[in-house]
């Protein structure tokens, strides 16, 4: 994952369109990423959005490889049962749309309770 001539060893990275889901556990208090396209190609443009359930947490607008990364950094509220990471084509199409969610991860708190 490279976002703007910096590489980060962990992430997520895929392509507009796309939806990762991630069963909430009850310890998860907070979700971090750093977004942006990926320097694989040299346009497109995309959006990220952060659900807990249908709730928005985060939402980028229009990102395109010229743009600064966007830092989410979102609490993830008490009961949520699902956090969706929702990756858009920003209205333009698909093309070259290479998102990159780097060193995405949830801070936890505790034990999750047993499932």
């Amino acid at each position: 994952i490279r976002l703007r001539g910096e590489t980060f060893k962990r992430g997520i990275g895929c392509h507009a369109l796309a939806e990762i889901v991630y069963k909430a556990r009850s310890n998860y208090k907070r979700f971090v990423a750093t977004v942006g396209l990926d320097d694989e190609k040299d346009s497109g443009s995309v959006t990220f959005e952060v659900y807990a359930d249908d709730k928005p947490l985060f939402k980028s607008g229009k990102v395109t490889r010229r743009d600064p990364w966007k830092i989410v950094d979102v609490a993830i509220p008490k009961g949520t049962k699902l956090v969706r990471l929702v990756v858009g084509d920003a209205g333009d199409g698909i093309g070259c749309d290479h998102a990159d969610w780097a060193n995405a991860g949830f801070i936890t708190e505790g034990e999750a309770e047993p499932e």
